[in-house]
């Protein structure tokens, strides 16, 4: 009897140990499977939050791609809108450029010749007077 007891114990011990350990092995694993699930679950919001971002800098790169497209209209406008109310075209003001320029260059020949004379003027002017 003494050794049934004694066997029966033994089993009952190891029967305990290996249930608590399989027990131990499942909460492990339970524990596990929930923190990959958690971690899964964070991997795919920084993922879809690292997305997100992409996505608001490409609609924000395509707005001011937009606005500096209308602002170029604006002024292509805007300078159309002037040249009819002048009534003025590019070539016109293009001739109004080359008509100041040699109204220019005539004037400053002009000032030259007369900046000459008086010089010429004022030497001989000075050879006289002493």
């Amino acid at each position: 009897m003494k050794r049934n007891k004694n066997t029966i114990g033994k089993i009952l011990g190891a029967t305990i140990a290996v249930a608590s350990s399989v027990f131990i092995v499942k909460k492990l694993n339970n524990k596990r499977k929930k923190n990959n699930f958690e971690e899964m679950e964070y991997n795919k919001a920084f993922k879809n939050k690292l997305h997100n971002i992409k996505n608001e800098g490409d609609n924000l790169k395509n707005k001011i791609r937009d606005k500096g497209k209308n602002i170029k209209e604006n002024l292509k406008d805007k300078s159309e809108k002037t040249e009819e109310k002048l009534n003025i075209t590019g070539e016109d003001i293009n001739n109004i450029y080359e008509e100041g320029k040699n109204k220019f260059e005539e004037t400053l020949k002009e000032t030259m010749e007369d900046s000459r004379d008086l010089h010429e003027d004022v030497k001989e002017g000075s050879k006289d007077f002493y």
